[in-house]
């Protein structure tokens, strides 16, 4: 049994055509039938006729389709397709879906007793593999490996690490550089990904938690071709595994909860004194590395159901980290061997908060956990700074944005007035003479006062480069080797990026966000 609004949707589709029509579209349909011209009372039969049976049509020469009782005088119940193609193999095409439809219930019915007389994410997979016929991947947002069909030939395909437990990092760098992770999570239904260069091809489908991604499922095309329906059947699979991944067994907090009460003594200031700490880290029996960092993560009200998920994800993300919900936001203290975030931890966590409507900070990084009370005091200003200035990213790491923080609260009037006196010569001298002097200086600031790197990125000869720092110097009649007025010049220009993104933000009229609704969560087990 189908719908009868799920045929016309894909014959529509199908021919790339229009059907017009104003009967029930919600009746189940058992059968589909070539129109002998007479009447019939069988409302569970699609009938198909050219609209030349019946005078009323005013489409010639075009299939007909049409529901119910009818009858050569009235064309009630009827629906019109404009569409060349002969009765015989519109009926083929039909009964063909429908009868892929009856295949996906009965594989969608199948599946779901599985999950609700317990079955696990790996026997999912050997139901959906039996169906698709080629290997199946299931991954977290941390690109971890939860689950994979027997099938999959490991030494040819090279996508996993040695382990088989994790993402090969080559082939990481490569769904990065197709943008796949991005079009992944903000995916809502499987599609298949033609690989660049090969015959390969993808099946790749989001795992979703309300409006989260927290993984995905991954079908290589590797024993038989990809057919209709094979995205479906994977769709089906994801929903499966995203109610399985719901359970409480699934999500249940690893470490977090240990280290609850620490770090809210931490974040609080109620950890005062050196001899207080050091017994408390000597209860969690942990060691930590030198450097540290809080991040605090506020969600939307559509979130709120999916924290315990979220965080986990994290958790494992972030090995390093130990993180509780604290003050309506998810916070993280997370620890590093040096004093820089590592480029590609911070990209995957980036890529995958951005789909999900989060907005957050990360502090500055510090040695001393007695201080741990005033980063997060910072990364919290700067979540909120994140949701006001409308950033490209969402989340805001206090190296990237020190100066614009800094003079968050300051008008654009009184930004303009901390600008060095040089720049505002130069950039009058260009005005009134058509010329790049500012354009050239920050260039050379840039690229961290490299000549070489300057002259590149202004596709300008070096001579011609150094005759511009010459006439830089006679315009504002001081020297470029003071040290003070290059540190004065620099931080100006970062002020003049200041003003002009508050500048865009007043354009666009925008008001100013909210702060996050009070919510109290139960932390879960």
């Amino acid at each position: 049994m189908v719908i009868l609004y799920q045929i016309l949707d894909y014959v529509s589709s199908k021919l790339n055509s229009t059907i017009t029509g104003n009967a029930k579209r919600c009746q189940p349909i058992y059968r589909v039938k070539c129109w002998n011209g007479e009447d019939t009372d069988d409302n569970g039969t699609l009938y198909l006729a050219y609209s030349e049976q019946m005078p009323l049509v005013h489409q010639k020469n075009s299939p007909f389709l049409f529901v119910g009782c009818l009858s050569n005088k009235h064309t009630d119940g009827t629906f019109c397709l404009c569409a060349d193609i002969q009765l015989d193999e519109l009926k083929l095409m039909i009964e063909d879906f429908m009868n892929l439809n009856t295949d996906l219930a009965e594989y969608q019915r199948q599946l779901f007793s599985l999950l609700y007389f317990g079955g696990e994410i790996k026997t999912f997979l050997l139901l959906a593999g039996e169906k698709l016929s080629n290997p199946i991947l299931v991954l977290d947002a941390s690109y971890r490996v939860i689950s994979t069909t027997p099938n999959i030939d490991f030494a040819s395909n090279s996508i996993l690490t040695e382990d088989y437990e994790q993402l090969h990092p080559e082939v990481l760098k490569f769904m990065h550089q197709c943008h796949l992770l991005e079009t992944i999570y903000s995916s809502t239904k499987a599609f298949i990904f033609p690989v660049p260069d090969s015959t390969a091809r993808w099946i790749l489908c989001p795992i979703k938690i309300y409006a989260t991604s927290v993984g995905f499922v991954w079908v290589l095309e590797q024993h038989r071709r990809f057919e209709e329906g094979d995205l479906e059947v994977v769709e089906i699979l994801a929903q499966a595994i995203s109610i399985e991944m719901q359970k409480d067994q699934f999500f249940k907090g690893k470490t977090g909860l240990k280290y609850e009460s620490f770090i809210a003594d931490l974040l609080e200031n109620r950890i005062n004194s050196r001899e207080v700490l050091d017994k408390r880290l000597a209860q969690l029996n942990r060691n930590f590395h030198k450097y540290f960092r809080i991040m605090v993560l506020y969600l939307d009200d559509t979130q709120i159901n999916n924290i315990t998920q979220i965080m986990q994800i994290l958790r494992d993300m972030l090995s390093n980290s130990m993180i509780i919900y604290h003050k309506d936001a998810i916070v993280l203290l997370f620890e590093e061997k040096d004093a820089y975030v590592d480029p590609q931890l911070q990209a995957r966590t980036r890529e995958f908060l951005k789909p999900s409507r989060f907005y957050g900070g990360v502090s500055n990084c510090f040695t001393d956990l007695l201080s741990t009370h005033i980063y997060y005091k910072q990364a919290m200003a700067l979540a909120n700074y994140a949701k006001l200035a409308r950033t490209e990213e969402n989340i805001l790491l206090f190296d990237d944005v020190v100066i614009p923080f800094l003079f968050a609260d300051k008008s654009a009037s009184e930004l303009e007035s901390f600008v060095c006196p040089p720049i505002k010569l130069l950039s009058q001298y260009d005005k009134k003479h058509n010329t790049e002097y500012l354009l050239t200086l920050k260039t050379y600031f840039d690229n961290n006062r490299s000549v070489k790197e300057s002259i590149e990125a202004l596709h300008i000869h070096r001579s011609t480069f150094f005759y511009r720092l010459g006439k830089i110097e006679e315009i504002i009649n001081h020297s470029l080797s003071d040290g003070k007025l290059l540190f004065s010049m620099e931080y100006s220009f970062y002020i003049l990026d200041c003003i002009n993104q508050k500048n865009r933000f007043n354009d666009s009229g925008a008001k100013t966000p909210q702060k996050p609704h009070n919510k109290k969560i139960k932390q879960q087990e």
